[in-house]
């Protein structure tokens, strides 16, 4: 792949003096493969969103390339998630909070402590039911901003078959 910071060498060869042997070479590159970064990164057709933000976020890269069985099929940026799964922690605990918690389960307060680091949501406490527990891990990949959750929830009631 050839991006933006590939060309920038070049700039700067243009201007002066070129800092750095990786960056002479691309400075003085001919061919795609003497400027291009490499690997390319990747991510599948189907992996879920807020994996492909972690990925992108692991690989301090702008974008990454999508395939589909091998063929490229598209290319997904970090733009194209940002407003999305970058949200400020303490509103990904807020909608948490909200939403899951008092709207949809309907835990009593107190029962339950949520804290959210980096997008990686942990849940604490003790609900009603055992589906209460369940339900709450599943709601959480659902809220925008939260790349991984640590379900660590106990409950009183085994109202689900094993």
């Amino acid at each position: 792949m050839v991006s933006e910071a590939d060309l920038l060498p070049r700039g700067e060869a243009a201007g002066g003096r070129v800092r750095g042997r990786a960056r002479r070479r691309k400075a003085a590159a001919l061919l795609a493969r003497d400027l291009m970064t490499s690997p390319v990164r990747t991510v599948d057709v189907g992996d879920p969103l807020p994996a492909v933000a972690k990925r992108l976020s692991g690989y301090h890269v702008r974008r990454l390339f999508v395939l589909d069985g091998g063929k490229l099929v598209g290319v997904i940026a970090r733009r194209d998630l940002m407003g999305v799964y970058l949200r400020p922690d303490t509103d990904v605990q807020a909608e948490v909070e909200t939403e899951v918690f008092d709207r949809v389960l309907r835990a009593r307060p107190g029962s339950y402590r949520v804290s959210v680091t980096g997008g990686y949501v942990t849940l604490l406490g003790l609900l009603e039911r055992r589906s209460a527990v369940r339900i709450a891990g599943e709601l959480m990949a659902q809220v925008p901003g939260v790349l991984e959750v640590r379900n660590r929830l106990d409950y009183v009631w085994q109202d689900q078959a094993r």
